[in-house]
């Protein structure tokens, strides 16, 4: 039997942190001393402490590890969902370094697009059924979601014409309700879930060029709207395409009559 303090320079672990782990229930002494309420551990309890360990340097918390600990199934399935958050982890920090690296990178790039102009023009577009597919995703990640959208007309047999669109609504935490749709000639074999309908009507559009400031495309037609005293609806649309090695996005908002 071993004191916390002798256990403590056994397993490397405080004695607060043994204390601790006592306290939430994780790791018990072997016994407690009714008199004095001093901890004792035994020898076997090692194991048990290194396991806990383990888990600790795995990016467990500890009341996740308790129940882990509880728990009679395997350990393979906890495992692999810690691997799932690491990996998610590991992509925000990769984005935020993205994000940073490009803000360093690109000031006399982001001025440029700051003062670009705007042409705002008027469309009348037809209704027509679309087939889409839908996540919420970071907006970077939008090329994944384009690719999905053309292997599920490929799959279906269906030819898109007049290439894509989407919808994207800003969520919290960098996330986008992203919804990618293209018109196509047939859609009678495609699953209902993949099947949007477009409305027609007049819509107001311009031109962003670039990846920054987007806002400023928006801002330009609204405030176009408002000196025409006009009512916009809250879904755009936009479609991004590559003329001469630049990105450039339109802009539809629909008019609400």
């Amino acid at each position: 039997m071993y004191t916390i303090g002798q256990f403590a320079v056994i397993t490397q672990v405080s004695a607060k942190a043994l204390r601790h782990y006592d306290e939430i229930d994780l790791f018990k002494p072997y016994t407690i001393v009714a008199e004095n309420n001093y901890r004792y551990y035994h020898k076997q309890q090692i194991a048990e402490l290194n396991t806990i360990k383990e888990l600790k340097s795995y990016g467990f918390s500890l009341q996740q590890i308790k129940k882990i600990m509880a728990s009679k199934s395997g350990l393979n399935n906890d495992l692999k969902h810690q691997l799932i958050v690491i990996e998610k982890e590991i992509k925000d920090l990769q984005h935020k370094q993205n994000l940073i690296n490009q803000k360093l990178n690109n000031n006399k790039q982001n001025t440029a697009v700051e003062n670009q102009n705007y042409l705002i023009e008027k469309h009348s577009l037809k209704s027509y059924q679309a087939i889409c597919v839908r996540d919420t995703i970071r907006l970077n990640d939008i090329g994944q979601l384009i690719s999905r959208l053309y292997e599920l007309a490929k799959e279906y047999n269906v030819q898109v014409i007049n290439g894509h669109k989407m919808r994207v609504k800003y969520l919290d935490n960098d996330l986008c309700s992203i919804e990618v749709f293209a018109e196509v000639i047939d859609l009678k074999s495609l699953p209902i879930n993949n099947v949007v309908e477009i409305e027609q009507g007049t819509y107001v559009s311009t031109v962003h060029s670039g990846i920054k400031h987007k806002e400023n495309a928006y801002a330009n037609l609204y405030d176009y709207a408002n000196k025409q005293h006009l009512k916009l609806a809250d879904n755009p649309l936009e479609e991004i395409s590559i003329i001469l090695g630049k990105l450039n996005t339109k802009i539809y908002i629909r008019i609400i009559e």
